[in-house]
């Protein structure tokens, strides 16, 4: 995703962006892998100019789960 990132603004564009849908965990173990992935990238890509949209079930999404996503959820820009 840098690599993209980095083209993107060598080419002129103001910003990267880019969209992923999470479909819903089978267990509790994979939404808790993928909810400290997600917070990792966000660490990653703070200070860059990367729009990262990411979308959800809902029908496959707990409370639990919806409120792991708002809490690793940034909306900050450089």
């Amino acid at each position: 995703m840098m690599q993209k990132h980095d083209e993107a603004l060598s080419r002129g564009f103001a910003a990267y962006g880019s969209a992923a849908h999470r479909i819903g965990s089978t267990t509790k173990k994979d939404w808790d892998d993928f909810a400290a992935y997600e917070a990792e990238i966000n660490n990653v890509i703070g200070g860059t100019k990367l729009l990262v949209l990411c979308t959800y079930s809902l029908e496959k999404c707990g409370v639990v789960e919806i409120l792991d996503v708002v809490k690793n959820t940034s909306l900050r820009w450089p």
